[in-house]
């Protein structure tokens, strides 16, 4: 097998013990010779073959975990896509053709995904993100592009490090591997139901790739195990001879490194917190709406500054020092044609809304209903609209309610949603007697 970096097998020895140099030309089998007869080797040989076996087992554990957390993640894109689909359906009933910005739909997925789950909104973000622009959001754009921070392949393989483990330090440079960059070529349907499965597929080989570092490395210590004796000879003289107390030590000390990897490696050592799927994907839904409604009258606006015909009216409002929010409300009262005078949103969307907990109900029974969401744990509704959003007042209730929404998406987001994961119960190593 080729040499292995020091620094790889030295957490395996005993403490203090300087491992030999590994070299090139290290035979992959056992040598067959008089010296296989000597118990001294045999001993130092079956110590191998343990040592072998008890990270065997530390090895299947991992790949199983790496299983659990990926089912996570495939409840969060499956939430997602209910909630692209819901919004597709309600903008179908409003028989108005519209084209999604799939960098747009990247950003609102990754800015609510977060907590324990973050690492699949950082890949999201990271693969979208950094290559589209947008002018800057009243609830501050540059911030919230912090939260995972992946905007460089070195911050997102110290991510990687991080979540899927790391047995030597600044992995990639020691041992000629580095964990896999996301994909940045292409796009997903991210304004389709049918991105759940694209993500999935991608993501999944990611994260197979990115474990595969870690295992890679557990085997590779296997078989240094396995195939020498230098394991099994540091821990005899260690332990001077007696072989019961090396098992012992043996697996005390693979352990000792176990719950270490399980302290600092966020897929090993925790497990994710079951995912309300129902309600994250009307929470979704809801970070998509107030989106589109922010940008629905933000282009209104620059539109508007731009026109010849409401260019002064809007420079007179905005030198009165009134927010955005207030010369729409301002205009909106004074037009009685162009601009201001048609639906802002159209009363399908307002439905929506209504069913998503944003609108008051106008009916008795949708009063009751909301109210039944409630107590299941939707938001209490904020704003006022009576059919579709067609006044000053309306356009209040409604912007205020999605720019509030977005300021506050990211906090509420965590703690709800994505609570922080449980650190999981490891089974004690068995002793292969």
């Amino acid at each position: 097998m080729a040499p292995l970096p020091i620094d790889l097998i030295k957490p395996f020895l005993p403490p203090g013990t300087t491992p030999r140099a590994q070299r090139e030309d290290s035979p992959s089998g056992r040598p067959r010779s008089n010296r296989e007869r000597d118990p001294k080797v045999v001993y130092e040989r079956d110590l191998g073959d343990y040592g072998w076996k008890l990270l065997d087992g530390v090895y299947k554990d991992y790949e199983a975990q790496i299983k659990v957390w990926k089912n996570a993640f495939k409840d969060v894109t499956a939430a997602y896509a209910t909630a692209v689909a819901m919004r597709a359906k309600t903008f179908t009933e409003v028989e108005e053709q519209y084209k999604a910005d799939a960098a747009r739909f990247a950003f609102i997925f990754s800015l609510v995904t977060s907590g324990a789950i973050t690492f699949l909104g950082a890949w999201v973000q990271y693969k979208f993100v950094p290559s589209f622009t947008v002018r800057k959001y009243k609830w501050d754009l540059a911030s919230v592009m912090q939260m995972n921070e992946p905007q460089t392949l070195d911050r997102f393989s110290k991510m990687q490090a991080a979540i899927f483990g790391n047995l030597v330090k600044d992995v990639g440079k020691e041992i000629g591997k580095k964990f896999p960059a996301p994909d940045r070529r292409g796009s997903y349907p991210m304004d389709q139901p049918s991105v759940a499965a694209n993500m999935d597929a991608d993501f999944s080989r990611l994260v197979d790739e990115s474990a595969e570092v870690v295992l890679s490395q557990l085997r590779d210590v296997q078989m240094w195990m396995n195939q020498g004796t230098e394991f099994g000879a540091a821990w005899l003289a260690r332990e001077k001879g007696n072989v019961e107390q090396v098992r012992t030590a043996v697996r005390q000390h693979i352990d000792t490194i176990r719950m270490r990897w399980a302290a600092e490696w966020e897929f090993f050592g925790k497990t994710p917190v079951k995912i309300a799927r129902h309600f994250l994907a009307d929470h979704y839904e809801r970070a998509l709406w107030a989106d589109y409604i922010h940008e629905v009258f933000d282009r209104a606006m620059a539109a508007m500054s731009k026109s010849p015909r409401y260019k002064r009216r809007v420079e007179e409002l905005a030198k009165a020092g009134l927010s955005d929010l207030e010369q729409l409300e301002n205009l909106e009262e004074d037009w009685r044609e162009g601009f201001g005078h048609h639906n802002w949103i159209e009363s399908p969307i307002v439905n929506r809304l209504k069913e998503l907990n944003v609108v008051f109900a106008e009916t008795n029974k949708g009063s009751l209903d909301q109210a039944n969401r409630m107590i299941d744990g939707s938001p209490r509704p904020e704003a006022r609209v009576k059919g579709a959003v067609d006044t000053g007042k309306e356009i209040d209730e409604i912007y205020g309610w999605a720019d509030m929404f977005l300021m506050g998406v990211r906090d509420t987001t965590a703690h709800r949603f994505f609570p922080e994961s449980k650190p999981r119960r490891l089974d004690p190593l068995p002793s292969y007697r």
